[in-house]
């Protein structure tokens, strides 16, 4: 995915970002992702960078955490996985309850016969 490049790269090329920075990042080549540092962004792509990151995080930890389930760890394991990985992501609270929400009501569909 190219917005994880932006994390990993050394150099800004100016020609790539225009003066009254309207370029996003969808209009940026993968050359040019490669030499942009994260700091290096102006405020609106930081901005958009960090949300389709928290997207795809928050979209992985979903997935591995039902798999988690399906495949017989426990709740409590489920939880602290979710809760250690969207911390370490630092994805924003109201995304880290959602997931941890759907886990439980997982559970709780579980346990009901």
């Amino acid at each position: 995915m190219t917005v994880l490049n932006v994390f990993h790269t050394n150099s800004i090329n100016e020609d790539t970002l225009c003066s009254d920075n309207s370029v996003s990042l969808d209009e940026i080549n993968e050359e040019a992702l490669n030499k942009v540092k994260w700091h290096d962004f102006p405020p609106e792509q930081r901005s958009e960078a960090a949300v389709q990151l928290h997207s795809v995080v928050f979209a992985q930890l979903g997935a591995l955490s039902h798999s988690m389930i399906e495949f017989g760890c426990s709740f409590t394991k489920a939880v602290a996985f979710v809760r250690r990985s969207a911390v370490r992501h630092q994805l924003p609270i109201s995304q880290r309850t959602i997931l941890l929400q759907h886990l439980e009501e997982r559970i709780q569909t579980e346990k009901t016969p």
